[in-house]
């Protein structure tokens, strides 16, 4: 026998013992039921009906009486509980208590130690003098306790405090800030209504922009310059809101447009939305000016990289305007004129018997040019109206020297008029209705005839055009309505029901004649020659340019209190578009794209209030598109901080980022026509199914500091990548159908291309407010840097973007000299502006087989760097009150040091001493100094 035998039977014996020993046990075990576990979800539940239901699922044996039953409410979940831990947890911070009688039996008593009698903080936030809810202010319990924000309707709730007195905070950027104490009511709700006065501000409307202070430290503005509320103007004395933009950190305009960018995106990343309705192409006068009275307007917000997700989907950022419902109880009325345009508007308040009571507003600015032509921007429209050599023989598909333009006549037709209407049906304080409409037209119309003065004079060129006669044709339109029903459901819950119905259309038409192609050649009388080309130029504008996009909306947002320290947002929309695009000019490829799509997206959010001091914002949007069979998740997160009591002053710090998808996007063709003032052809479609779904990822941090009572000081910085972006493709819109066989393209892959991109950049900017000379000192700086890599094109570089300004300066005065006089001055500084050239001339010259032009080639924009921009504005504003009335006097002085800034370059061709072509390059500058009168009166 081996000598592990004994070793075996051994651990044989052991585990023989062990499996007798769990027998054993298991079987003194029988007998002894497990106690029965149960599974409840209680989501606002009374505890009445609480109780009700746990007796009902477990037969458990309860007594009490209905006298000490409260009105507390339980939010509570139980997975695999005894009856016993169920009870406990209802009872939780109810003031009730339990205990068993020796028969099994559960009595419910009061609990004199540890009751505590609670009941809910809601209320809602408005404006003092227009009673329009304040979206995004902020309420803190003095105590730390807890905190919420308004949504959009301007309701907030704050559930489960104690009874008794409570100290709140309001906070509100550009309003004084509210310290009031409210009583809380046992087990009840009474809502409050929280009047915010509006801070002084020298330039209206307000633009919220950037992280917004949490917890009320200081004052930023002073009452001595309350009355000094002045409209930011453009270069030409109209009052414009859109231009007013201009100071904020981040926003970069086109140089002299109304066309903007977002943090180093292009013009079409972003979405401008009125009264939460989108408007496409929201410019005027040939998009010189922003669309929009701005006497209609209450404020711009502006949400920028790491927006959260009930703002939207779009690559850079949104820019939300709100129109103005005035809350008096008076009839007001305003005049404005200025060189440009007459602004107007109305208010009027009045109460249905037993019923609710309304406010609405009307507001209209319409143009005066045909009764009034500012000398300055006819010859800026002069200056610029110019037949360009090299894009014209790009078009007849020649080169040659023999093309000098000389105009001999030029004619320009402006009309555009905006109309705002707006009404609020107030049927309670925490319930009410808006109604907003809006109408906008922009039309613009010029007729160029000029002679070839190298041709003309050239006997040997006898068979060259030597007259040329071009019409250009612009009529863009914005329509919207839109209804939203905003109530209070109950302590804990706001809701907004709100349908819309947007319209955008684009006709454009350019047409280029000469007289070789006229056969004008055998008249002899001058004006006999002009009206026959002008004939010709007229009968080929049978082809144009065209876009239509009708969109409709229905949206539900929610707002839900779950806590003291817990809100939960909520919305849901579907989306309908149908559209049409068109590109038919002579010089172009056709498209053609006549379709429509459909869109239902979402969002939850979730805001947590880590402490008074960190909240903490996380959330997504999904959106699923029924033509694809896909859902797109933009998850979002954002994280603040505020200090306010620092050996430094007050502190705010927020880091944000996500995901963003784009799914209406803006394409801008480049008019290839030599005498166009509008530089782009606009136009907006869905991506299709050909396409890919833009994307971009932010990230983005913010800090505000306020080291004394009247210092701001704000700092930003960002990130984004972008590894879908769509663009044209020049190269298949450049295919002339007049010397091709090429069809009609349709689909967008054949003619839109993708690219990739990224965008980094910085922000300071701070205001100083001097209450001893009534003076605000104001001043940022913006670095942005944005660079785009299309494959098919520049050899596939990464290029800036044609809109990027890396380095942007803005130093402002603001000083209210005495109560009616107040002087504003303004310096900008812009370097590193690159694609010198116009855009046409890389787009379209770029892909030409021999595209180089003597020394100049357009391969590499990124090279063609421009000289630095600066101009220096000053402005005056005396206001007189007459009677119940008042009028104010504004005098404007744009580029008071009269600089000659240079737009961009274009190309001159002619024939050297050695009989070769050869071209020089030539500045388009921009307007030089300016003056404005405008006058305003109100009563």
């Amino acid at each position: 026998m081996s000598k592990a035998a004994p070793n075996i039977r051994i651990w044989l014996c052991s585990i023989l013992l062990s499996v007798a020993m769990v027998c054993s046990l298991q079987a003194q075990d029988i007998g002894k039921e497990l106690p029965e576990v149960f599974t409840f979800i209680f989501k606002g539940e009374p505890i009445e009906h609480a109780l009700q239901q746990l007796v009902q699922s477990t037969e458990m044996d309860l007594i009490y009486d209905p006298a000490i039953i409260t009105d507390h409410t339980v939010y509570e979940t139980a997975k695999n509980e005894t009856a016993e831990s169920v009870l406990r947890m209802i009872l939780k911070d109810s003031g009730l208590d339990f205990f068993q009688l020796s028969s099994g039996t559960y009595v419910l008593t009061k609990s004199p130690n540890k009751y505590v009698l609670r009941g809910n903080l809601t209320g809602r936030v408005i404006d003092q003098k227009t009673g329009e809810p304040l979206s995004g202010a902020n309420i803190t319990l003095a105590d730390a306790g807890g905190g919420a924000s308004t949504g959009g309707t301007g309701f907030f709730s704050i559930p489960q405090l104690k009874k008794g007195p409570h100290a709140v905070t309001i906070t509100y950027v550009g309003y004084k800030p509210v310290r009031d104490t409210v009583w809380v009511p046992l087990g009840q709700t009474d809502p409050q209504e929280f009047s915010l006065v509006a801070e002084p501000v020298l330039v209206e409307p307000l633009v919220v922009s950037g992280i917004q202070k949490r917890l009320a430290a200081s004052h930023v503005f002073s009452q001595e310059v309350d009355q000094q509320q002045l409209n930011s103007s453009s270069a030409f004395g109209a009052a414009d809101a859109i231009k007013g933009l201009n100071a904020v950190s981040g926003i970069s305009f086109s140089l002299p447009l109304a066309d903007f960018n977002i943090q180093g995106g292009n013009a079409g990343d972003h979405q401008l939305r009125l009264d939460g309705v989108p408007i496409y192409n929201p410019v005027s006068m040939g998009r010189l000016l922003g669309a929009f009275s701005p006497y209609a307007i209450k404020n711009i917000t502006i949400k920028k990289a790491g927006f959260e997700a009930p703002a939207g989907s779009q690559l850079s950022g949104i820019i939300d305007v709100k129109q103005d419902i005035g809350n008096t109880s008076e009839n007001n009325f305003l005049l404005q004129a200025n060189p440009l345009n007459i602004n107007s508007r109305f208010d009027h308040s009045f109460k249905i018997k037993n019923g609710p009571k309304i406010n609405f507003m009307l507001a209209a600015r319409g143009n005066i040019w045909r009764w009034y032509q500012q000398p300055e921007l006819e010859q800026t429209l002069g200056n610029w109206d110019r037949l360009d050599p090299v894009l014209t023989n790009h078009i007849f598909q020649s080169d040659s020297a023999d093309t000098f333009f000389r105009a001999q006549d030029n004619s320009y037709d402006i009309n555009y008029y905006d109309l705002h209407a707006a009404a609020r049906i107030k049927h309670n304080d925490f319930h009410q209705t808006l109604i907003t409409g809006y109408r906008g037209t922009n039309k613009l119309k010029t007729n160029l005839f000029s002679e070839n003065t190298a041709a003309l004079a050239d006997v040997a060129s006898s068979f060259s055009p030597g007259l040329f006669y071009s019409i250009d044709r612009y009529n863009w339109t914005n329509t919207l309505g839109k209804v939203e029903h905003q109530w209070l459901v109950n302590s804990r819950l706001d809701a907004s029901l709100s349908g819309y119905i947007t319209h955008h259309s684009l006709d454009h038409n350019y047409s280029i004649t000469n007289d070789i192609a006229a056969g004008v050649g055998e008249l002899s009388n001058f004006n006999a020659v002009r009206q026959k080309l002008e004939q010709d130029a007229i009968e080929s504008l049978r082809t144009g340019d065209e876009n239509a996009l009708l969109e409709s909306s229905v949206q539900l947002t929610l707002n839900y209190s779950a806590a003291k320290n817990y809100q939960l947002q909520g919305g849901l929309s579907g989306q309908f578009l149908d559209y049409r695009f068109q590109l038919s000019d002579l010089f172009y490829n056709a498209v053609q794209a006549d379709n429509n799509s459909f869109l239902v997206s979402g969002y939850v959010q979730n805001l947590l209030l880590l402490s008074h001091k960190t909240s903490l914002s996380v959330g997504s949007r999904l959106t699923f598109i029924p033509s694809r069979d896909l859902v797109f998740a933009e998850p979002r997160l954002s994280l603040k901080h505020d200090e306010p009591e620092t050996p430094i002053g007050y502190l705010s710090f927020q880091l944000s980022g996500g995901i963003y998808r784009q799914f209406i996007n803006q394409f801008d063709v480049s008019n290839v026509g030599p005498s166009s003032l509008v530089p782009s052809i606009r136009f907006r479609v869905p991506a299709d199914y050909t396409t890919t779904v833009p994307k971009a990822y932010h990230i983005a941090g913010d800090a505000l500091w306020e080291p004394a009572e009247n210092w701001e000081i704000r700092l930003e910085g960002y990130y984004k990548w972008i590894p879908s972006r769509l663009a044209l493709n020049y190269r298949n819109l450049s295919q002339f159908p007049a010397f091709s066989e090429a069809s009609a393209l349709s689909n967008q892959r054949q003619f839109i291309t993708q690219s990739q991109g990224y965008a980094f950049g910085s922000g300071f900017s701070f205001q100083k407010l001097i209450p001893s000379f009534n003076m605000m000192l104001k001043g940022d700086y913006q670095l942005n840097i944005a660079r785009q890599r299309i494959p098919s094109r520049f050899d596939g570089d990464y290029q800036p973007l044609p809109s990027n300004q890396p380095h942007n300066v803005n130093v402002g005065i603001d000083w209210n000299i005495v109560p009616r006089l107040t002087l504003l001055m303004n310096w900008q500084g812009i370097w590193g502006r690159s694609w010198g050239f116009r855009k046409a001339y890389y787009d379209y010259l770029s892909i030409r087989e021999n595209g180089s032009f003597g020394e100049f080639t357009f391969d590499d924009p990124g090279s063609d760097r421009l000289p630095a921009f600066t101009q220096l504005n000053a402005g005056i504003s005396y206001k007189q009150p007459v009677k119940n009335s008042e009028i104010r006097i504004r005098l404007d002085a744009f580029n008071l040091l009269n600089r000659e800034n240079v737009l961009n370059w274009w190309l001159s061709p002619f024939r050297n001493d050695e009989g070769t072509i050869s071209f020089e390059r030539r500045e388009r500058t921009l307007t030089g100094f300016i003056p404005s009168l405008s006058v305003k009166f109100s009563y």
